[in-house]
């Protein structure tokens, strides 16, 4: 069942459709060590989301979702026009 969720990319908010959850044991073993941690959760989109880039200095997009703010921390191309992307908790 897909939700909406709002993304903001480069100080602009636009709401998008996800799948998300929470991840589990086993996923977050792979994740770095920081992120083990916190409170972080996987949402598959159809929208294009950017993580952080250090080379470029470009800011990582945030997620809306529930009330909750979500930093993307990391995004995978699965192809055919759909990302996952690794989002964890922020206060704001």
């Amino acid at each position: 069942m897909t939700e909406a969720a709002q993304l903001t990319h480069a100080g602009t908010t636009t709401v998008i459709q996800i799948v998300t959850s929470p991840l589990s044991g086993d996923e977050r073993l792979v994740l770095p060590e920081a992120l083990r941690s916190v409170e972080v959760r996987s949402f598959i989109t159809r929208a294009a989301v950017a993580s952080v880039n250090q080379e470029t200095g470009t800011d990582a997009d945030t997620l809306l979702y529930n009330g909750r703010s979500y930093r993307a921390v990391q995004v995978k191309n699965w192809g055919e026009g759909f990302f996952e992307v690794i989002g964890q908790r922020i206060e704001t």
